[in-house]
């Protein structure tokens, strides 16, 4: 799924998943870092167990020049990059990092506000695949 809708939005999963490893070993600061990853946070929904369990990072604006525009010039300030496509992703301290899912623009937003029943669908899936990865360590697709 994630290899599909990233090689659809021109990214090659095996260097941005390397890329995203390194790019997190920045830290907090790495948002400032990359031109390639901007603000980096918690959906606060779904929820499991109260919690939650699914992250995302903004992505870079492929096809709107004025939000790409934007990006860069939030980039060259050093500033928080924001968009409306993004990579969600589960994190565990002992297991590390699941990338899940690319979100493109223009829908990261719409699927993450969970308005209709096939975002609401999917983001619970994707809530799924990261608690069995946060509980044990399973990968399930």
């Amino acid at each position: 799924m994630l290899s599909d809708s990233l090689r659809d939005a021109g990214w090659n999963p095996e260097v941005l998943a390397d890329e995203f490893r390194e790019w997190k070993t920045d830290g907090a600061a790495g948002e400032y870092t990359s031109y390639y990853y901007g603000k980096d946070g918690d959906y606060t929904s779904p929820l499991r167990n109260g919690k939650p369990v699914l992250r995302h990072v903004h992505m870079p604006p492929a096809s709107d020049a004025a939000a790409l525009a934007a990006w860069e010039m939030q980039w060259r300030r050093r500033s928080r990059k924001t968009s409306d496509g993004a990579l969600i992703y589960a994190y565990d301290h002992h297991y590390g990092y699941l990338l899940i899912f690319y979100a493109v623009e223009p829908t990261a937003h719409s699927l993450a506000q969970m308005q209709d029943a096939d975002s609401v669908e999917l983001m619970n899936m994707f809530a799924d695949i990261a608690e069995a990865f946060i509980h044990n360590g399973t990968v399930i697709a």
